[in-house]
């Protein structure tokens, strides 16, 4: 049984929230733009200082195959920052991201242990600087961009220990939040920008189905069909990536009424889940519930993240009828046998 924390002062606690990406899977890899969007549900990392922590209780109520992975997380940390000096604890994980599902559980678990690197380097007074670009180190810099800078890169720079060439969107989506362009910049951290909600709103349901295929393989064959100029790959990574960049626009220059941006998305949103199905990412059950959502009314949607079952999303004409969609899908879902690893929840942006 893993020992109980030392609960006699209160721990420190880091939060961070899940992300949905709407536009940019794996184009974004290849130099192409990406849109995403942090959702509502949060993960927590808590700290408990103790005076001996062994190996078996610095992460209690994980699994082996996880508590490994976090210890990892630690080394990282250690070799990134080798003068950081890191004390006994205990690191409690708390909170309701779905894991292995494509809404950045990783990376929330990574932003939340970059916060508690910089707020150990601040009490054990290291400077950090030599980790920020070079062309950012002049004094006119703000602090907090920099510390925004700082949480982001390390965070990424411990996302390898999950995904060995993380691109930085769903690490810079934890870390910064809100709806957010990216716009990829070779071996750096991409260029962020925020962007304004859509007024008076964009509905959306997002859920996730099984996953039936393995996101490093999935991403291996594209880099290969990449490498190999094949000219499927190719083609749907330029096409993936103008759709982005028309995602963005619409977010930049849409009509003030949210029902023009959501018809808008939603005709892209089809039009890249399509493209996703020609490189083999979809899955039979998410492509059903998709071709039911339109017959129920959506603009469209798509899989989100990797592929090979995990998240998605569909877009909504308003609160009134995404309430309703949740509530007829989840009763076809039902009515096909389609297991959905995470319920459809409701998200407004």
């Amino acid at each position: 049984m893993p020992s109980e924390p030392d609960t006699s002062e209160p721990p420190l606690r880091f939060t961070s929230y899940g992300k949905l990406l709407l536009f940019g899977e794996h184009a974004a890899v290849y130099g192409y733009p990406a849109l995403g969007v942090n959702l509502d549900c949060s993960l927590s990392l808590e700290v408990y200082p103790r005076d001996h922590a062994g190996d078996a209780g610095h992460f209690p109520g994980l699994s082996p195959r996880e508590a490994r992975a976090a210890g990892e997380l630690l080394v990282t940390a250690s070799a990134l920052v080798p003068e950081l000096l890191l004390p006994p604890a205990q690191y409690h994980l708390q909170g309701d991201v779905p894991r292995s599902s494509g809404f950045g559980s990783s990376a929330t678990v990574c932003v939340n242990l970059a916060g508690y690197v910089l707020h150990l380097a601040r009490e054990q007074h290291l400077d950090l600087n030599h980790l920020l670009p070079k062309y950012q180190h002049s004094s006119q810099w703000p602090e907090d961009e920099k510390n925004q800078y700082l949480l982001w890169y390390i965070a990424n720079h411990l996302e390898k220990v999950f995904h060995g060439s993380p691109s930085g969107i769903d690490t810079g989506l934890a870390a910064l939040g809100g709806v957010r362009a990216f716009f990829p910049r070779s071996r750096k951290l991409p260029d962020s920008m925020r962007l304004e909600s859509a007024k008076p709103g964009i509905w959306l349901l997002y859920g996730s189905v099984p996953r039936e295929g393995n996101t490093k393989t999935l991403v291996g064959d594209l880099q290969r069909g990449m490498l190999e100029e094949n000219p499927k790959v190719v083609s749907a990574m330029e096409d993936l990536g103008e759709l982005a960049h028309s995602a963005i626009d619409v977010f930049q220059n849409g009509e003030s009424d949210g029902g023009t941006q959501t018809e808008a998305l939603g005709a892209l949103a089809r039009k890249a889940h399509d493209r996703l199905s020609e490189l083999n990412l979809n899955t039979s059950d998410m492509d059903l519930v998709l071709d039911k959502s339109r017959k129920l009314g959506s603009p469209g949607g798509k899989l989100s993240g990797a592929g090979g079952g995990g998240a998605f999303y569909i877009l909504c004409n308003g609160e009134e009828a995404a309430r309703e969609m949740r509530e007829q899908l989840t009763a076809y879902c039902g009515h096909k046998n389609i297991e959905l690893s995470h319920p459809l929840s409701l998200l407004r942006i």
